[in-house]
């Protein structure tokens, strides 16, 4: 049995639906929204000029969050979550998402599937999943994660715009002795000998494992 229960008189405004069906939800722009729609249809959710929290479930869903500091979750499916302005949080879940931060210092979390991750304007942390992902910081000091639980032979995941004087790269799970090497030449870095990421080549990049002052951070 689907269902749905609304309740726009209250603050926040909250939204709840299992319904199998897709839904096109705009929330209001004078309260802070609060919507789980779980079904398995293909829903628009767009958030309002608050603070949100919206969740999807097995769809292709569009989120968008708006202004204020959103939470957004895709769920699984192919998702696109766009953050808007704000420090946001955007977790894709499974599937092949897109998941755009907007303006702000935001937080994207691609999740298993081949993601891609824009974090635009502010400094933003980026973390690649499972697949092969395409990942873009944007203006803004930012944080590139990479967790070692994820590397799988042959999967490389790729970073367009990384700027050395700026930006960071973070390898959890990996150990502070590792070999990282990155190969100017073509831009490939290894990990113990695998390839597992894609920079531009002829970059200037340096690590410093005892204060985290470098380009590479190894935990």
């Amino acid at each position: 049995m689907s269902s749905i229960l609304a309740d726009f008189s209250t603050d926040p405004a909250i939204m709840e639906s299992n319904s199998s069906m897709g839904l096109d939800i705009i929330g209001n722009d004078d309260q802070t929204n609060f919507f789980v729609i779980e079904g398995k249809g293909n829903d628009v959710i767009v958030g309002g000029n608050k603070t949100d929290f919206i969740k999807s479930g097995l769809g292709d869903d569009i989120l968008i969050g708006g202004d204020g500091d959103d939470i957004l979750d895709g769920g699984a499916g192919n998702d696109i979550l766009n953050g808007g302005s704000g420090n946001d949080i955007l977790r894709g879940g499974d599937g092949d998402d897109i998941l755009i931060g907007g303006s702000g210092n935001d937080v994207l979390e691609g999740g298993d599937g081949d993601d891609i991750l824009i974090g635009g304007d502010g400094n933003d942390v980026l973390r690649s999943g499972k697949g092969v992902d395409i990942v873009i910081g944007g203006t803004g000091k930012d944080i590139f994660e990479f967790f070692a639980d994820d590397f799988v032979s042959g999967e490389v995941n790729q970073i367009v715009d990384f700027t050395s004087a700026e930006d960071v790269i973070r390898f959890k799970g990996i150990g502070n002795d590792a070999n990282v090497v990155y190969d100017s030449s073509t831009g490939k870095v290894s990990v113990n000998g695998e390839d597992v990421l894609q920079l531009d080549p002829g970059l200037d990049l340096t690590v410093d494992d005892s204060d985290k002052n470098g380009n590479w951070e190894l935990f």
